[in-house]
């Protein structure tokens, strides 16, 4: 799954370092100002201060999905036309739903 995400953060992520963390696998791929490589034997701690509940879960994705989202291309119209209405109520961002509302 990492070489499949890799190349979407990469584009996305430019100019901020950042991990995508495989925890069973303990690989990762690792960028740091634009330059990424590809990490095995990786485990981090739950210590790092960072409560692993559902709730820190999902405010870590609020953040990352705030951090991505591009105003001027939300199309709500198109989302649920992609998405059945049914499985909106899994969702942490719901469609159509402006991303500075999170």
């Amino acid at each position: 799954v990492l070489g499949m995400l890799v190349g979407a953060f990469h584009d996305r992520m430019e100019g901020v370092d950042w991990m995508l963390h495989d925890t069973e696998r303990q690989k990762a791929w690792i960028c740091r100002q634009g330059v990424g490589q590809g990490v095995s034997g990786v485990k981090v701690p739950l210590s790092l201060g960072m409560e692993w509940t559902e709730a820190a879960a999902q405010d870590l994705w609020k953040k990352y999905f705030k951090n991505i989202a591009i105003p001027d291309r939300i199309n709500p119209t198109v989302q649920r036309g992609r998405m059945p209405v049914k499985t909106w109520k899994n969702l942490v961002e719901q469609p159509g739903r402006s991303s500075a509302s999170y």
